[in-house]
This record gives structure tokens, C-alpha cells and sequence, in this order.
């Protein structure tokens, strides 16, 4: 008896209608507004790297009468160039609006070789995504690394190195505490230290 009144709830639940709410959906945003977008540039040995990012001002959506953010519109982008050509070499969208680039400073600044840039996702994925690009001799983009939940903010920790989380995660002791497991990254040689 108890196994059919559990049966008869759910097939009762599937036929309730139910709504679930988790962001904004593509038909309720509305595509023929004007868009502010902010341009963030670098310039290293001849090249531009150019990070894209909507200004964040709430706007209303009139079919559900909630005010949506402008970085919903997933417009995020770096876009790197040569200076002198113009000539494309790399673009890709990002996953946040929240991005900075990364230099560090006095004894740990990062060669001219190198750009970092910084990615904070934030809510509840709450991660820090590490790109790291060679600019010379030859342009490549070398790393792309999610740091987890760990917030680093000394990142940069030399001409050539980088401080990331490398998994595995390590529990302390007997609680389910994470600890930072903290490796060297180096750009120069493209691996772990």
C-alpha cells in the first residue's frame, strides 16, 4: 500500500506544472537593445590583446518584469592582434566579466614574454581561470587552468612562473577541509616545476 500511494504521488507530481528558474533564457533577452561594451588592452612586444566585457547595467525585461544584467548576454571576449598588420592571431570567448591582467611586481614581475590574464567566475562556481600566452618569439597561447576554488592572489611569482592549484586535492587530518595544494608553473619551459 505504501508503495502505491509513493507511486501515485509521483506520477501525480509529473503531471503538476512546475517552474525552475536558473538565469535568464535566450528568448526572453532581448537582442535589439544597445549593449555598452568596455575594451580592456594590453600591448606586448607588437601585440594587443584586447578583453572585451559588457558594462554591467541592469536593463528590464518587459515579458517577465525582472531586470537582467547586460554580462548575461555572454559577450565576453579577448581578442589578440598584431599591432603593426592588423593580422588576427587569436580570439575566444570568456566565461566572466570579472577579468584583469597579471603582472606581479618589484622581484616577482613577469617577463614582457608573457601575458596573464585572470578570470574570476564567481557565484556559485566560484573558480579562478588562469590563461597564460608567449608573445615572443613566436605567439602561442600556452596555458588555460581552472584554479578551482582557490583565490590566489599572488599568481605571478616570477619572470617566467607561475603559482596555480594543482590537483589532487588534499584532505587535513580527518576533516573535509581542502588545502591549497600550491605548484609552480613555469612558462618558459611549459610544465610543472
Amino acid at each position: 500500500m505504501k508503495k502505491l500511494f509513493c507511486l501515485s504521488l509521483f506520477v501525480l507530481s509529473l503531471t503538476q506544472p512546475s517552474q525552475v528558474f536558473s538565469g535568464p533564457s535566450a528568448e526572453y533577452l532581448d537582442y535589439n537593445v544597445v549593449r555598452t561594451l568596455l575594451v580592456t588592452t594590453k600591448i606586448s612586444n607588437g601585440l594587443r590583446f584586447d578583453v572585451i566585457t559588457p558594462q554591467t547595467l541592469p536593463f528590464e525585461d518587459l515579458p517577465q518584469k525582472r531586470n537582467y544584467e547586460a554580462a548575461w548576454y555572454s559577450d565576453e571576449l579577448l581578442v589578440v592582434r598584431a599591432v603593426k598588420t592588423g593580422k588576427l592571431l587569436h580570439a575566444q570567448t570568456l566565461k566572466s566579466s570579472s577579468i584583469m591582467f597579471l603582472e606581479g611586481f618589484n622581484s616577482k614581475k613577469l617577463s614582457d614574454d608573457y601575458v596573464v590574464l585572470r578570470e574570476h567566475s564567481g557565484g556559485a562556481s566560484c573558480c579562478m581561470i588562469i590563461h597564460a600566452f608567449q608573445t615572443k618569439p613566436k605567439f602561442k597561447k600556452i596555458l588555460e587552468h581552472n584554479n578551482k576554488n582557490f583565490d590566489m592572489t599572488e599568481v605571478i611569482q616570477g619572470e617566467h612562473t607561475i603559482e596555480l592549484h594543482k590537483e589532487p586535492f588534499f584532505s587535513v587530518g580527518s576533516s573535509a577541509e581542502l588545502k591549497y595544494n600550491a605548484s609552480i608553473y613555469n612558462l618558459k619551459e611549459n610544465d610543472w616545476e
